[in-house]
């Protein structure tokens, strides 16, 4: 099946192939594979659901980011994801991010862009974030734990944060003679919040699986393959 057809026209083909080719003459072979991997993800794990993004390799705001994605809650123009170019192999300069450079590559930008599908998603379909954040909100966590047994993951169970006291023993004692109490904002699941927000990417690395997954370059069955790797 034509990854492309899958996606619900929600714009014109016009917008569709005019991405494709801006893709193919600005970035060449990892422009067109960056589209191409967006309506992969799009059929195997949103059913066509999301709209056509136009995807860029560029600096993120600040170059904070490894990605980004911004979208249009009121659902008017098409969502646009920025991909940092050090995604795919080593910059002059150490990657800021400290992700290992045995780690970038095809297979670390693949769950890069289906963690900003999962923004896209909740900003498109699902009515946008309701939460603390982004990542901590409900529909986020939902998300995590709908797609982390596809990925391969068993057991995983994500969670949103939650303000609780706890002791701290190095805090003075209470005028009782207690021992005093902090609060401190903790995740209610099985794996911490880093992993959560960072995901696909964070779990693999709570898990320790990032080294041989990303050093391998491991995509899922079916996914298209950058060949100028």
């Amino acid at each position: 099946m034509n990854h492309n057809q899958s996606l619900k026209p929600r714009f014109s083909k016009d917008f569709r192939e005019s991405c494709l080719v801006v893709a193919k003459q600005c970035y060449g072979a990892k422009g067109t594979w960056a589209h191409e991997t967006y309506a992969f993800i799009n059929h195997a794990y949103f059913g066509g659901r999301l709209p056509w993004a136009h995807i860029i390799w560029g600096l993120t705001d600040y170059g904070s980011c490894i990605a980004w994605a911004s979208t249009e809650r009121d659902k008017t123009r098409p969502p646009i994801i920025t991909l940092h170019p050090a995604l795919l192999e080593a910059q002059q300069k150490p990657c800021p991010w400290g992700i290992p450079n045995s780690h970038l590559g095809s297979s670390l930008v693949f769950d890069t862009i289906l963690h900003e599908c999962i923004h896209v998603h909740i900003d498109y379909n699902l009515g946008g974030t309701h939460g603390r954040t982004s990542h901590d909100c409900d529909r986020w966590v939902r998300q995590v734990n709908r797609l982390a047994p596809l990925l391969g993951f068993e057991g995983i169970e994500a969670g949103r944060t939650k303000l609780v006291r706890v002791k701290d023993d190095s805090l003075p004692r209470t005028v009782r003679g207690k021992v005093a109490t902090r609060v401190v904002r903790q995740c209610t699941a099985n794996v911490p919040f880093k992993a959560v927000c960072r995901f696909p990417v964070g779990l693999r690395s709570h898990l320790g699986q990032a080294a041989e997954h990303y050093g391998a370059c491991c995509l899922p069955q079916g996914a298209p393959k950058l060949h100028s790797e």
